[in-house]
Order: C-alpha cells, then structure tokens, then sequence
C-alpha cells in the first residue's frame, strides 16, 4: 500500500505568536471537507498542543497526531473515553 502525504493548505495569519483554537478550527473546517471521501490524518506540530483541539478534531472524526511540548504530560486513553 502506498500513501502520499503532502501540506494541502496554510494560511498567514496577520500577526506574530502561535494560532488559537479559534483560528485553528476556522482553518480546519474550511478544509476538511474536501477531503471526506479520503482517509485524512491531521499532523500538527507543538503550536497545536491543543486538548481542545484534540477533542474537536475527535468531534469531526477526524484522525490525527499532534506533537506534545516538551515537558508536557499527555492524558491517558482512559482519561480522554475515547
């Protein structure tokens, strides 16, 4: 089985510093839905470290992996019922 993984979209945001929730889920959802036919896999690196994005994207099912801070501990399975 072969897969292809390549970034489909970004966007400049006006301002210095890392995103927010709101701007994240804002891009997400723009974009998502192109791909429903598609298994898709959200890859996020450390500025998104984002419980509340985790528990969004899991509300869109939506796969991903998202890459924690260092020094921060991640909940266990049990803790987040998935």
């Amino acid at each position: 089985m072969l897969f292809y993984v390549f970034p489909i979209y970004w966007e400049f945001l006006p301002k210095l510093g890392n995103s927010n929730f709101e701007e994240q889920s804002k891009i997400f959802s723009q974009v998502l839905g192109l791909f429903n036919k598609y298994q898709t896999v959200v890859l996020g690196n450390r500025e998104f470290c984002s419980v509340r994005l985790a528990n969004w994207l899991r509300e869109q099912e939506v796969q991903f992996c998202l890459r924690l801070k260092k020094f921060h501990v991640a909940p266990s399975v049990l803790e987040m019922n998935i």
